[in-house]
């Protein structure tokens, strides 16, 4: 279910369907100093879930209590990230993307960076390490984490400045999820890379808008 989470629930707005099957499973009152490494790996991943229910939803305080709840979860995974299975590590990443959507939505863009670099890092390790299937959410974490470095630079002015790289960027992350399709993925993993390749090209429209407007350079 976490797996195909993005597929199945995010795409057609089922998080309640989801986020209530993974409560009546007992994923969130796992007790974490006293489980199994692939039973804390099911646990940040049903935390992942729920706080991008309640950053669609734009229940921020809620979203913000999961991340407070499980932050000591994630942070034990993540000094554990060479242990962690391809499920785990892409659960893992998933949390930190989640982490860095409720940020940059309270409008924390420094902090959301943070969490967006964290998520980036792990899926690129995963990859490094050969594990199947994790690099399926690499375009969506990538375009959320340049989506928000453009809305640091919108703080300090220098956005149009900025919009060249970042277009660059985007188009890279484009085409290594065309690459990823390519491959012949599962359909939920193809509906994923096809849900960040139409990220990666909304926030890269983002920036042309940016540099047509009459004070860019």
């Amino acid at each position: 279910m976490i797996e195909r989470f993005v597929a199945e629930y995010d795409v057609p707005f089922r998080y309640d369907e989801a986020t209530g099957e993974l409560w009546r499973l007992g994923c969130f009152s796992l007790r974490f100093d006293k489980a199994s490494l692939a039973d804390r790996e099911v646990a940040v991943g049903a935390y992942y879930c729920a706080m991008v229910r309640e950053d669609v939803n734009l229940q921020l305080a809620e979203g913000l209590q999961l991340l407070r709840r499980s932050q000591e979860l994630a942070a034990d995974l993540k000094s554990e990230a060479g242990r962690l299975s391809a499920f785990g590590c892409y659960a893992l990443a998933r949390w930190f993307d989640a982490k860095g959507r409720l940020l940059y939505r309270c409008g924390n863009h420094a902090l959301a960076q943070v969490a967006f670099r964290e998520a980036n890092g792990l899926v690129e390790q995963g990859i490094r390490r050969g594990l199947a299937g994790v690099s399926r959410c690499l375009a969506d974490i990538q375009s959320n984490q340049i989506r928000n470095e453009f809305e640091l630079t919108r703080q300090s002015g220098t956005e149009a400045s900025k919009a060249e790289a970042c277009r660059k960027r985007l188009k890279q992350s484009i085409e290594s999820a065309e690459v990823c399709l390519s491959c012949g993925p599962s359909e939920y993993a193809a509906i994923e890379i096809t849900r960040g390749l139409i990220s990666c090209l909304h926030n890269w429209l983002s920036c042309v808008h940016v540099d047509s407007r009459p004070h860019s350079k």
